[in-house]
């Protein structure tokens, strides 16, 4: 599997491992990061990303990371809910974070990279006694009702959200290539690009990570797409598409003439319209025909209730 950026940066399965198992070791060594730490992540969408947060959960450390559009008030309400230990950010994004004595550490500085060779063994780490109902991430909610509320699974919620998105994936149509290639659009901050990445790496899949200084464009995205052979894409000429084969859309609707007119354009590409909550771990409902919510996932149990 390798995991690749726009930027260029390919990382075979084993480079990965290697990556954040040193990452591991020096988290703790140098910056004491140990199991029950919460880590506030606020950083631009990178390939580094993943590495940090296959790192942080191996120790036991709570994952909570943040969308870069809050606001520094935003940001200061969230920080004083989780209450972390470190924040992890980047260059671009440091100058918005609010005021804070926090210690805080640039994930494109040198640094961070110099973490991630092998000098830093997973043999200095300590046996972290990781358990299933311990706390691993901590998201935040859309504040559709009021300010950000954070959200809190554990390993066994991404456990079991990571086998329903595997059981789903596979049980999809037999596609062509045994290559199977995910663009990650969506920043991964969010419980549907955060289960998803996580989804990919169990699977063996290439993750295409989109990063970019300023946003995600169309241009980029198809770019990607012919390029790497993309046959998965969170998101929606010049560019040869031919091997772009499921369209997974969430988060909000889209309007069903658009979905149709889209149909109709890329006949050979499935559509799949997403329902989840944050709460539940990123696992929904997905169905793939238009105005269906579908059926109740694998690993999930539903409860009516009424009056």
């Amino acid at each position: 599997m390798d995991d690749v950026n726009l930027k260029g940066l390919n990382r075979t399965l084993k480079k990965y491992y290697s990556d954040f198992s040193s990452l591991s070791s020096a988290l703790h060594t140098h910056l004491q990061i140990s199991k029950g730490d919460v880590v506030f992540i606020f950083a631009s969408i990178s390939a580094n990303i993943p590495i940090l947060y296959l790192a942080l959960l191996s120790i036991g450390a709570v994952v909570s990371p943040s969308n870069t559009i809050y606001s520094k008030s935003e940001i200061a309400h969230q920080i004083n809910l989780i209450k972390p230990s470190i924040i992890f950010t980047t260059s671009s994004c440091i100058s918005d974070l609010p005021t804070t004595d926090l210690p805080t550490f640039l994930i494109d500085s040198s640094l961070f990279h110099s973490y991630l060779r092998s000098q830093y063994t997973p043999v200095l780490l300590p046996p972290f006694d990781v358990k299933q109902d311990d706390l691993a991430v901590i998201l935040f909610s859309s504040g559709t009702t009021s300010q950000t509320k954070g959200i809190i699974l554990t390993h066994h919620n991404l456990i079991a959200t990571v086998s329903n998105n595997s059981a789903t994936q596979t049980s999809l149509q037999n596609l062509e290539s045994a290559n199977r290639v995910t663009l990650f659009a969506n920043s991964i901050f969010h419980i549907f690009g955060f289960s998803l990445l996580l989804t990919s790496l169990a699977l063996g899949k290439t993750a295409v990570t989109a990063v970019l200084i300023e946003k995600v464009d169309l241009e980029t995205i198809v770019h990607a797409v012919e390029i790497h052979q993309l046959l998965e894409s969170n998101i929606i000429s010049n560019f040869d598409l031919s091997s772009l084969r499921i369209i997974i859309y969430s988060g909000a609707s889209v309007r069903r003439e658009i979905t149709e007119l889209f149909a109709i354009r890329f006949s050979s590409v499935k559509l799949f319209q997403r329902y989840a909550m944050t709460e539940s771990g990123g696992s929904g409902f997905m169905s793939e025909k238009l105005g269906n919510v579908g059926g109740v996932p694998r690993a999930l149990e539903a409860k009516g209730v009424f009056g």
